[in-house]
């Protein structure tokens, strides 16, 4: 191999470093990405379950739609849907 061809080769294998490098940040990047939104839909998901789970309790212990709505500010639509489940 001469002095030519060395340094083609070397010039190749470094741009080879460089995609693989780029490819896995890519891939990184977008694990966090999806590590991100799922934990941002989970979380959205828990809150809306809890706050289900409280109106529930509310009107169990006798509290109706209305007296909800105005403790909660949820609109009577909602709790009155979440109560029909």
């Amino acid at each position: 191999m001469d002095t030519q061809e060395y340094i083609a080769y070397q010039r190749s294998i470094k741009s080879y470093r460089d995609i693989k490098s780029g490819e896995i940040s890519s891939y990184e990047l977008g694990l966090e990405k999806g590590e991100k939104l799922g934990l941002e839909k989970g979380e959205k998901l828990g809150l809306e379950k809890g706050v289900e789970s409280i109106i529930k309790n509310m009107h169990k212990n006798g509290a109706g739609a209305d007296a909800i709505s105005a403790m909660t500010g949820i609109e009577l639509a909602k709790i009155e849907s979440i109560l029909s489940k």
